[in-house]
């Protein structure tokens, strides 16, 4: 009889420890929490108006293998970011106030996988605003009668900032005839005959 016990307890043992050892302890059944990769070069976030972005956002972890990436919040015109992970941004050149110089713009990255689990992460896009040269059209040719003092405007119309900056006229010492002047205003007296290329136009930030 002690004998039929002590086999007993030594099976039952046996099998404890089988169970055991097929058993994954609590620490290594629970997996990583997912997490989102972003770019890791330095300034990969600061860009400029008119300046593409585009990267791949990339997610780790979990207890799933299918991830769909979106956009959770800070979404705006022209953004694109799709179920992949695949993200595109050209900021247009009304993004940041001319005054401000710059403007931070704080996108939410959101990953989900099939068991649901889910993981988001703030990034920070700076854009700088680009100044950008005026635009000068087509001039009206200008008739020149000697011995007279001429006088030639150009006309607003014909000139466009389109960062809407006052603009203001520079003469171009080398181009400028003889005798002629030229003011900040556009309206050009002389008394010779104007060649092309006499001025420059800038714009002048406030």
């Amino acid at each position: 009889m002690k004998k039929s016990l002590l086999l007993f307890s030594l099976l039952i043992l046996l099998i404890s420890q089988a169970i055991a050892q097929d058993t994954p302890s609590g620490k290594s059944s629970r997996s990583s929490p997912i997490k989102l990769q972003f770019p890791t070069d330095p300034g990969w976030n600061v860009l400029k108006e008119g300046q593409k972005l585009e990267f791949d956002v990339q997610a780790s972890g979990g207890t799933g293998t299918d991830f769909r990436y979106s956009i959770k919040q800070g979404k705006v015109d022209g953004m694109i970011f799709d179920s992949t992970g695949y993200f595109s941004w050209t900021p247009s050149y009304d993004f940041v106030d001319r005054l401000s110089g710059g403007r931070v713009l704080q996108v939410i990255f959101e990953v989900r996988n099939e068991k649901d689990e889910s993981a988001s992460q703030v990034v920070d896009f700076k854009v700088e605003h680009v100044n950008r040269p005026p635009v000068v059209g087509e001039l009206k040719p200008l008739y020149v009668r000697y011995n007279t003092q001429n006088t030639y405007t150009i006309e607003s119309a014909a000139v466009q900032d389109e960062d809407e900056d006052p603009i203001v006229f520079v003469a171009i010492a080398d181009g400028m005839p003889e005798g002629a002047k030229l003011s900040a205003q556009a309206s050009l007296p002389g008394s010779l005959l104007l060649r092309s290329s006499i001025a420059s136009v800038t714009t002048r930030s406030k």
